[in-house]
């Protein structure tokens, strides 16, 4: 997707709340909120929250290098600490 406000690529991920118990969604509320305060190169940042009654959406930053545990399944030999570092 696109970030209608700046325009970057982002990806949104979408949560559906009627499927989540009551601990399940303190557990979700606090992770939203903990993503709210990190902000790290090596880990994707959090731009924005839209909570409908329904759905829950993140927009996230877009980590367009693939996912590490299906690069890791893929070469045998693993990832050496500089690639990983860069992952």
């Amino acid at each position: 997707a696109r970030h209608v406000f700046t325009g970057e690529k982002v990806a949104v991920k979408v949560i559906d709340k009627t499927k989540l118990d009551t601990l399940a969604t303190g557990h979700l509320f606090q992770e939203v909120r903990c993503m709210k305060l990190v902000q790290h190169p090596n880990i994707v940042r959090l731009y924005e929250v839209i909570d409908t009654q329904t759905k829950l959406y993140l927009i996230l930053e877009l980590g367009d290098g693939g996912d590490m545990f299906d690069y890791i399944m893929k070469h045998e030999e693993g990832l050496n600490e500089d690639l990983a570092k860069k992952y």
